[in-house]
């Protein structure tokens, strides 16, 4: 069902986010189990040694990306790269015809219309309408007035409307606008609003539930609130539901002629997105956790207050993150991201069609899309040795599989050089058993092998059963790698999360990282004089913590986009992204990490970072920052080097000043796993790609800020 938005509330990027890669990916398993490690360290041990893979390999592109299926399952629309620019394709199942649309810089926001006939993307504040022909022009249809407003997404009825969200500052006020652009077109297809021509007759208050429009511009507010607005349901009348957060929880709050009334609060931390409300019998479907551990389905009566948690006996302990429900309202499917995947069927004849759709898919990753009326479905499968993406479509009512772009996608290849990576569970040193990823290389006695421990990014993330490029690419040069998902990782239910108690820092987090390794060499895996730490955003945080607070442990550590003190980072984030922003994230960031209007939660944070520590450093650090980073100012990455390079330490400081977050650029990419793969081969002494080619070399001498390590020589 396409009535369902929420905006991200990650602050930081995952480090598999520095390549390209599926949104959500899942891995196909029969059993989604934990692998026993002495079953995992035989296995690696008795494949044959890999050749050294070229750096490019771990950073090729995918050349199929944002893949959606129309709501009436009959087209599926593409990109495909073309040097810095994208190129719109459609394709018609009927016709098994390729037709390409448009170039364009940026096709954000890309959705379809509700009449299956038309595309739409944003570019540069332009919200343009795309026809299915050659003859059909792009037409800018709006023009998003600043930063603060938001293009949400395609309406479920209107094949000429769009939803948007804009906050003014001033007032502190969040409007939910619905746009008609039809007459738009008929007056300018460049039409454009600016906040001067808006009527006083928009300004609505929180409790008006019927929307007003001003005939010149075909805008209606159909909503207004102080408080952010995190998700909406709407039919073609009206919007109908609400989800709002607050400093403290979240409401979902029904809008009735008469007035607003909150069905039910959610915790902060809490997805709750509405997914369908039956007027007939009041019935609200809602996804989160709310009184359960883990997501689900919940069907609410919202006359009488009765809500149920929709699982089955075969539920796994993970969040579902995947909801399907029927064109008449009822559940049909959930997806879970466990060890692997699972769906789960909710009906008879969902699973029928579950066994359809799984007796095609190999031991692959894949993700499932239906059309709106669940009897076409998008498969997407991702070769677990490759990390290459295949799209395929499943016409259920004729049983025929369709692969439309396999003229277009890589090969099936045999990667002999793909190295085992499985799940394993271990046991914190309080008692609490956490898991994660065991990559290990080809041929070696795990015994034997340097170790290295990649925390992820976030930190409300999660390590994934999927292929990972950067965990590979380190196996493929000789090292065990290890993925931990420690407590506040998502995915695994609240308790999982909330565990952490917002010890980040030197506290629980960290040393569920630290417990990881300890479990590791105690189990036969790596050598206790040769352990390195690595990781990208919060993971980097992590690698520099475990310098500080751990000094004796590792022989070196990797850190990418890496803030040094949280509470800084936070400042840095409030102060460089639109403020529409800032009040759906920060109560979260409050209730899993710190308040930063709060000394005590500031000076908690700084106490237990290695900004206050730095002095222990006493092993070499290498760092990669972008200087566009919106997440981590790079004024503080860079005077943090510096206070370690003037005390005489091991660093290494690469600053792009092109990149932001994670390096986008091909050359940025190879100077980012050159980084890494030269810190590694220099003091755990693995494998390397030695060789610079002559534009990698530039961009050491143009980019490189501090190198005591000698990176270059």
């Amino acid at each position: 069902m396409n009535t369902r938005w929420q905006v991200s509330v990650y602050l930081w990027l995952c480090v598999s986010c520095v390549g390209i890669a599926m949104n959500a990916s899942y891995a196909a398993q029969e059993n989604n189990e934990y692998v026993p490690i002495e079953r995992a360290k035989q296995q690696a041990f008795s494949k044959p040694k890999s050749a050294l893979i070229s750096r490019a390999v771990f950073n090729k592109e995918q050349p199929v990306e944002s893949v959606l299926l129309s709501p009436d399952g009959l087209k599926m629309s593409y990109v495909i790269k073309e040097n810095k620019r994208k190129q719109l394709w459609v394709y018609d199942i009927a016709l098994d015809k390729h037709v390409k649309l448009i170039t364009a810089h940026n096709l954000e926001n890309l959705s379809w219309t509700a009449d299956s006939n038309r595309l739409v993307y944003v570019d540069a504040k332009r919200v343009v309408f795309v026809g299915l022909s050659k003859q059909q022009l792009a037409q800018t249809r709006y023009r998003l007035s600043d930063a603060n407003t938001l293009f949400v997404k395609t309406d479920s009825y209107n094949p000429d409307a769009f939803w948007l969200l804009k906050y003014d500052v001033s007032q502190s006020m969040y409007s939910l606008i619905k746009v008609d652009s039809h007459s738009n077109l008929k007056k300018d297809s460049h039409f454009k609003r600016n906040s001067d021509e808006q009527s006083d007759s928009h300004s609505h208050s929180k409790s008006d539930s019927h929307s007003k429009s001003d005939s010149h511009s075909n805008e209606s507010i159909q909503y207004r609130s102080p408080l952010p607005i995190m998700n909406f349901w709407a039919d073609k009348k009206a919007v109908r539901f609400v989800s709002l957060m607050g400093n403290d929880y979240q409401s979902i709050v029904q809008l009735l002629a008469d007035g607003e009334r909150e069905i039910i609060k959610c915790e902060v931390f809490d997805t709750c997105k509405i997914h369908h409300w039956s007027a007939q019998t009041h019935t609200l479907l809602l996804s989160g956790q709310i009184d359960n551990d883990t997501a689900t389905l919940h069907a609410i009566n919202t006359k009488t207050g009765i809500k149920k948690a929709i699982t089955t006996e075969n539920s796994p302990p993970f969040d579902a993150s995947q909801f399907f429900v029927s064109p008449e309202g009822k559940p049909f499917l959930l997806g879970y991201e466990t060890q692997y995947v699972h769906y789960e069927a909710l009906t008879p004849n969902a699973e029928a069609l579950l066994n359809r759709l799984t007796s095609r898919i190999s031991d692959n990753i894949y993700r499932f899309t239906p059309d709106k009326s669940l009897t076409h479905w998008l498969v997407a499968e991702e070769d677990q040795q490759s990390g290459n993406v295949h799209f395929r479509l499943y016409l259920a009512e004729s049983d025929t599989w369709i692969s439309p772009l396999s003229h277009i996608e890589p090969s099936q290849t045999d990667a002999t050089w793909s190295a085992l990576r499985v799940p394993i569970q271990y046991q914190a040193s309080d008692g609490m058993p956490l898991f994660g990823y065991l990559t290990l290389p080809s041929g070696y006695k795990a015994s034997e092998v340097p170790l290295v421990v990649f925390p992820h990014g976030g930190p409300w993330n999660r390590s994934h059963g999927s292929y990972n490029r950067i965990s590979q690419f380190m196996a493929n040069r000789g090292y065990a790698v290890f993925e931990p998902n420690f407590r506040g990782s998502t995915g695994m239910g609240q308790a999982y999360m909330t565990s952490a108690q917002r010890d980040f820092g030197n506290g629980r987090v960290q040393q569920d990282i630290i417990d990881s390794v300890d479990y590791l060499l105690e189990n036969g895996v790596g050598r206790a004089d040769r352990l390195a730490i690595v990781g990208h955003s919060f993971g980097g945080f992590s690698a520099i913590n475990a310098l500080a607070f751990t000094p004796d442990k590792f022989s070196v550590a990797f850190a990418a986009a890496a803030p040094n003190n949280m509470s800084d980072t936070i400042r840095h984030y409030k102060s460089s992204i639109p403020a529409v922003f800032l009040p759906m994230r920060l109560p979260r960031f409050s209730a899993l990490m710190g308040d930063i209007t709060n000394r005590q939660d500031v000076s908690y944070l700084y106490e237990q970072s290695p900004d206050k520590h730095w002095q222990n450093i006493d092993k070499p650090l290498y760092m990669w920052a972008g200087a566009q980073d919106d997440r981590v100012a790079i004024e503080d990455v860079r005077e943090f080097a510096l206070r370690l390079h003037a005390d005489g330490k091991a660093i290494s400081l690469v600053s792009d000043a092109r990149e932001g977050h994670s390096p986008n650029s091909s050359l940025a990419k190879d100077g980012y796993l050159y980084l890494l793969e030269r810190a590694l081969f220099s003091h755990l002494h693995g494998r390397m790609e030695e060789k610079m080619t002559p534009s990698l070399t530039r961009y050491f001498d143009k980019f490189t800020s501090i190198d005591t390590n000698g990176v270059s020589n």
